[in-house]
């Protein structure tokens, strides 16, 4: 459950994907492994719009969030339709504090990694895109192979000029190998281009979540480095 998915495969698992500015945080009397927790919502990506939410504050998957603090949220429904979210469902804090003396370059590194998944969800948003994964299936570069480059520059369609994921639409057959792979955004570099689509046909894995050989139809899922 905690193997870090991608976020296009964490917001395929979400019902709601938001950043969001915790108010206030209140313990759960009637269900005690969760918090309750007052949101103010910045930006949603995908779902309906909330001030309640729910995190889940013990076991494997528990977390802390405290007021005031920012937070980029993937959240599910449980059976009775609240939304939680946990470590394991891939938040992170969007304006995490470091020790600069200890970890002089981590707040740089980290803040690069936040931006990056943010104009990612901006774009997603934007296109209209939203990743779905009906089948459970998760895809993932050969861990013996080593891509150095995972941004690149292209353009949009107003020709602005941005650093961001590559975005990767996979179509998937029946027995899990790969039919067709497309790029989503407008790369510059054509060449570059074929070439990345080249390297992900040859490296990428394709894992079904409950080790099925083969699923019901061909599908599509989104993938990115």
């Amino acid at each position: 459950m905690c193997n870090n998915p991608n976020i296009t495969q964490r917001i395929a698992q979400s019902d709601f994907v938001a950043s969001a500015k915790i108010l206030k945080v209140t313990p759960n009397e009637i269900d005690t492994i969760y918090d309750n927790v007052e949101i103010e919502i910045i930006e949603i990506y995908k779902g309906k719009t909330t001030t309640k939410i729910k995190t889940m504050s013990y076991g494997s998957c528990g977390f802390n969030v405290w007021e005031n603090s920012i937070w980029l949220i993937f959240a599910k429904k449980d059976t009775n339709g609240n939304l939680s979210f946990g470590y394991c469902s891939g938040a992170k804090q969007i304006d995490k504090k470091f020790n600069s003396t200890k970890y002089p370059n981590a707040k740089e590194r980290y803040d690069e990694r936040i931006k990056s998944e943010l104009e990612l969800l901006d774009f997603l948003k934007d296109e209209k895109i939203v990743p779905q994964n009906e089948f459970n299936i998760s895809a993932m570069i050969q861990p013996e192979e080593h891509f150095n480059s995972r941004r690149f520059i292209y353009s949009n369609e107003s020709t602005v000029t941005a650093i961001r994921p590559i975005i990767f639409e996979l179509t998937i057959n029946k027995d899990l190998s790969i039919k067709k792979v497309k790029i989503l955004q407008n790369l510059k570099d054509k060449r570059l281009e074929s070439e990345l689509i080249n390297y992900i046909k040859e490296n990428i894995i394709v894992i079904q979540k409950e080790k099925l050989l083969e699923i019901p139809h061909k599908t599509k899922i989104l993938f990115e480095i």
